[in-house]
């Protein structure tokens, strides 16, 4: 990783309140080679560049990390190239991780990223979260995928009570939030909180939206 990315992360979670040793910055270098290294064979992201990938995949992803505790068991619905789930598991390694990805190029790289990172305590699921009948969670991730009350659909049967969701929105989300918060809280959800927040160098608010199951 450049020098100045490598800043620029360290003092990103510094703002979150986390601070990255060795092992993390090793680790998020290592995930964005593996990206690259993917690109060629999948699109996993739309994001070019290594400062884009830094703001926009790593210290996005890492937002949720406060609301969640070590010992968790976390479900990433949608994971994708591991986001938010990856980078969460990277700075909080009790997490009990499972990345939810039916598109199977995709749960490919997920697994081969899980062996090269040498997390423990995770498991890739290459079906629908519809699919899902283990042991309930405690957090769902959601990020930037589907709108709310049809999250809230998929997420109830696999959830504790009193877990939560946190769906990651991006700009423009205040209408979809209006429009649906109501629809949330009928399918055994209530809402809880909404957190804005900006990244560096954009003027865009982003949000994340927090429901309990009840």
């Amino acid at each position: 990783m450049e020098t100045e990315n490598l800043e620029l992360l360290i003092e990103g979670a510094r703002d979150l309140g986390l601070e990255l040793g060795e092992r993390e910055t090793a680790l998020f270098d290592q995930y964005l080679s593996l990206l690259d290294k993917w690109s060629t064979k999948t699109n996993l992201t739309a994001i070019k560049g290594e400062r884009e990938r830094v703001i926009r995949l790593i210290l996005d992803s890492l937002n949720v990390v406060p609301l969640l505790a070590d010992g968790m068991r976390v479900i990433d619905i949608g994971s994708g190239a591991g986001l938010p789930g990856i980078p969460v598991k990277v700075v909080m390694p009790g997490v009990e991780l499972v990345l939810c990805e039916s598109r199977k190029k995709r749960a490919v790289f997920l697994g081969e990223a899980v062996r090269k990172l040498k997390l423990d305590g995770v498991r890739v699921f290459d079906a629908r979260a519809e699919q899902w009948d283990g042991e309930l969670f405690d957090a769902a991730l959601v990020r930037a995928v589907g709108a709310l009350d049809a999250l809230v659909k998929i997420c109830s049967p696999l959830m504790k009570r009193g877990g939560v969701l946190i769906a990651m929105k991006g700009p423009g989300a205040e209408r979809e939030l209006v429009d649906q918060m109501e629809a949330a809280d009928k399918p055994g959800f209530s809402f809880r909180e909404t957190i804005d927040y900006n990244l560096p160098g954009r003027e865009a608010t982003f949000s994340l939206v927090i429901l309990e199951k009840t």
